[in-house]
């Protein structure tokens, strides 16, 4: 695709993603990376998600719920939801401890490895990933479905852009 092309079905895949979010009471949009905007009800979403950071994401994901097979993109999405469900559980001091702590702290940290396994594991995003894990515990066959769905969309998506045969 050159930098003029046209991008086809992106509003039907928009709509398929907020069909998942909205069961939550969460807004999806599109965005360079999955993300929640915490304190509103709004989430970043991607449909190409590839990096490091990612990777130590899924491996603690797993670990912790080593019985739920999901792949990485609903790991993420569901996760991104998380933030905003779990937000107004910290005090306005934790919000903004928090905020600084994973923007300028952990970043400072030089070691890959180290410094996703510290961000994993910082309580915000903690809590995120057991919002994410225990509601997929709790409604695995509902979730199951509308991810289905969800990924359907996707791939009919990719095929449209000529992303995959």
């Amino acid at each position: 695709m050159g930098a003029n092309a046209e991008i086809k079905g992106l509003k039907k895949l928009d709509k398929a993603f907020n069909k998942f979010t909205q069961s939550f009471g969460v807004k999806a949009t599109l965005a360079e990376e999955f993300e929640a905007y915490v304190g509103t009800n709004e989430i970043g979403y991607t449909i190409f998600c590839s990096d490091l950071c990612n990777e130590f994401f899924l491996e603690n994901a797993e670990a912790r719920y080593p019985e739920i097979r999901a792949d990485i993109g609903l790991w993420l999405l569901m996760h991104e939801i998380g933030h905003i469900k779990t937000w107004d559980m910290w005090s306005k001091d934790e919000q903004e401890y928090f905020r600084q702590y994973t923007d300028e702290e952990i970043p400072e940290i030089e070691d890959d490895a180290t410094r996703y396994r510290t961000y994993h594991n910082a309580p915000i995003e903690y809590m995120a990933t057991k919002w994410a894990g225990d509601t997929m515990m709790r409604e695995p066959a509902k979730i199951a479905k509308r991810w289905r769905k969800l990924q359907k969309a996707m791939m009919e998506f990719y095929r449209v852009n000529n992303l995959i045969n």
